[in-house]
């Protein structure tokens, strides 16, 4: 099949942190990219992005020149929840809880954004998405606030910086 006519999806996840050897979102996204897609009308790609406020947006903004995707997809890590999150916002906020990110940054509840929108809405149809894996059996549900570390910055970004693709985080 002709590439132009194949979907381009971008798999984001992150570096480890927090002293962990490994983030299950990284592995998550190099192997679904990995691997054959479920549909041969895909193009998975995969990027992993560094735990660090200063360094990211570089990172994406480099794996968006690279793949070009025409959908992103990020995964996070969530530990403790017990089940899958759809992020439906992205909130204008970081803070990290007084905590340092792998560049050995803080936050203390600052603006991604100055002036910018308080929130921003996810641009994938994310109920259907929902349902969809909901049917395969995995618990599943919609979350309203994808925190404000990280994630949530990298939402943020996706939804203001590169508000022409489709986008959604996944916990």
């Amino acid at each position: 099949m002709p590439e132009r006519r194949r979907l381009r999806v971008l798999l984001t996840g992150f570096q480890p942190f927090g002293g962990e050897p490994v983030n299950p979102s990284e592995r998550l996204a190099r192997g679904l990219a990995s691997r054959p897609p479920p549909d041969p009308r895909l193009i998975l790609r995969a990027a992993i992005l560094p735990v660090d406020r200063v360094r990211y947006r570089r990172a994406l903004a480099a794996a968006m020149r690279r793949h070009r995707p025409q959908v992103v997809v990020a995964i996070g890590q969530a530990t403790g929840r017990p089940g899958v999150d759809l992020e439906r916002r992205a909130h204008n906020a970081l803070d990290f809880r007084g905590e340092r990110d792998n560049g050995g940054h803080t936050a203390a509840g600052e603006p991604l954004c100055a002036g910018g929108p308080a929130s921003l809405a996810s641009t994938l149809p994310l109920p259907a998405l929902r349902a969809v894996l909901a049917a395969l059996g995995l618990p599943v549900s919609l979350s309203q606030d994808a925190g404000r570390h990280l994630c949530n910055a990298l939402l943020y970004e996706l939804l203001s910086a590169h508000a022409r693709i489709p986008a959604a985080f996944v916990h």
